[in-house]
């Protein structure tokens, strides 16, 4: 036997052998799912049964968890939320550590019990930084308190900070504040239904932003019921004095706004600092695109109704947007209107 057949042998023997990927199931051999979490091994599978399961979900570990089905297989908000450990915030699902999480075929459900002043539900799904979620075939629901209220950082279908996000053929839907809030890092949001709970005395609710250098598709998506309810909010149709909720909003180049169907918001896609769109439909919203301060692009749009076609707005830096082939029909209001303040120029170009 040579030398080097010896070597490679005593290699074989010395190495140990990889633990293959485990399923792990619950309820029938852990009680909960924060249990199998806590039981499982990067790679593992957590299937979960058809019930309900009143817990906070903590993960750190990259694993998938599946299950039966989003209509059968639920997480619901406990009657007392406890705030993450990472996050000092309340969140039905937390990932963190840099855990890649795959959640599929269940629900993620509230509402909390709890008030503005005491216990209030922040958010249906929470990613911590560099962390992963790949959500799909699932449901975010009712995360919301008791009673719905404007709560400052609270109410979230899913807040994603500076992590990498998917979240693809899904229902976010009945949020208090805001249904997918991406705060930088990446994000593809394709074909899924965001609905949020319509105009509301008591909410102002918004559907998908993607904001602070956040990176992104936002496509064939359904978007709609975001609004506001009362003045008293700070809302209205003043873009220099008050704010407007939207069904999709963006900042920056480096977001792609294609392809959605987004009805009955009070803005249908408002978009900051140069965000372009292309083929959205937008029917019944007040303003169907906002454009603000910055150069924007939009091409093969599709405006019905609602009060104005598109507004290009100028309040902080000077505004062009390029209409090309923007189709804008039965508007009772202007179709194009150019709002401009503080010295700034807002332009419209038709082609």
């Amino acid at each position: 036997m040579t030398l080097i057949v010896r070597s490679l042998i005593c290699l074989m023997i010395a190495a140990p052998l990889s633990a293959s990927a485990a399923t792990l199931r619950v309820p029938s051999q852990f009680a909960t799912i924060q249990a199998a979490v806590d039981a499982a091994h990067p790679g593992d599978t957590i299937r979960v049964a058809a019930g309900e399961f009143r817990e906070q979900v903590s993960i750190g570990t990259d694993v998938t968890i599946v299950g039966a089905g989003a209509l059968r297989t639920v997480v619901r908000a406990p009657e007392v939320l406890v705030p993450g450990d990472e996050s000092g915030e309340t969140a039905i699902v937390e990932i963190h550590g840099g855990a890649a999480v795959t959640l599929t075929q269940l629900a993620v459900s509230g509402p909390g019990s709890g008030t503005c002043e005491n216990g209030a539900l922040n958010h249906g799904i929470l990613v911590l930084p560099e962390s992963r979620l790949d959500l799909r075939f699932a449901r975010v629901s009712l995360i919301q308190d008791t009673p719905l209220a404007s709560c400052f950082r609270s109410g979230n279908g899913i807040l994603a900070i500076e992590a990498n996000v998917t979240v693809r053929a899904s229902t976010v839907s009945d949020y208090q504040s805001a249904g997918i809030v991406i705060l930088g890092g990446s994000a593809q949001i394709d074909h899924d239904v965001v609905a949020g709970p319509g105009a509301t005395p008591a909410t102002a609710a918004e559907g998908i932003l993607l904001t602070e250098g956040a990176r992104g598709v936002v496509s064939d998506n359904v978007v709609f019921g975001n609004g506001c309810g009362s003045p008293d909010l700070g809302c209205g149709p003043d873009f220099f004095s008050q704010f407007q909720p939207f069904g999709i909003g963006a900042d920056g180049p480096d977001v792609v706004v294609a392809r959605n169907l987004i009805l009955d918001n009070v803005v249908g896609i408002y978009n900051f600092a140069g965000t372009d769109t292309r083929s959205n439909i937008l029917i019944g919203n007040d303003f169907g695109i906002a454009f603000q301060d910055g150069t924007f692009h939009a091409r093969g749009d599709f405006i019905v109704g609602g009060n104005t076609g598109v507004a290009v707005i100028a309040s902080e830096a000077d505004s062009t947007a390029v209409l090309e082939r923007v189709g804008i029909f039965g508007t009772s209001g202007p179709a194009v209107q150019e709002l401009e303040c503080c010295g700034f120029n807002a332009t419209a170009q038709r082609r």
